[in-house]
């Protein structure tokens, strides 16, 4: 090999072996659970609770065998569509495999200047954090004090 060729060799090694130790090391600690199973969960719970409110003259479920007769009653697409294979696993969270708190038998606002009500959310969380999900399926990770604000005890 030539000097130069030899040195884009070496380059390229020492290149691949640091891509190879930042992906295996990544930016912290790899967590159990993917983030995108609890989002994903919290958003399908909160779709189907506005889709059942849009259905029911803007009633929230009134329990949670009500809301999974309705859940399973829709079709077979609109569960796919949010990738729900099991609707009994999509009441559980599986950072803290607890049930998920939803809100039943509540009045739904309209979204006001705080945004809209939470209608679903983890008990415990993991790391001091919790998932809460709002009545038109966005979903945030927040802390104690922010969980505090946004589902008063």
């Amino acid at each position: 090999m030539t000097l130069p060729l030899r040195c884009c060799a070496a380059l390229l090694i020492v290149a691949f072996a640091s891509i190879s130790a930042l992906l295996t090391v990544g930016c912290g600690q790899p967590s159990e659970v993917p983030q995108e199973q609890p989002v994903a969960h919290l958003k399908a719970l909160a779709v189907f609770y506005g889709r059942y409110a849009g259905s029911h003259r803007g009633q929230a479920p009134p329990s949670e065998e009500e809301f999974k007769k309705f859940i399973r009653s829709l079709p077979s697409a609109d569960l796919s569509s949010l990738k729900v294979s099991d609707v009994d696993s999509l009441f559980t969270s599986p950072r803290d495999n607890q049930p998920y708190v939803v809100k039943y038998k509540i009045p739904l606002p309209p979204p006001g200047p705080e945004g809209a009500p939470i209608v679903a959310y983890e008990q415990t969380g993991a790391g001091g954090q919790r998932y809460v999900a709002n009545s038109l399926g966005d979903v945030q990770l927040v802390d104690a004090a922010r969980f505090e604000q946004l589902v008063p005890q």
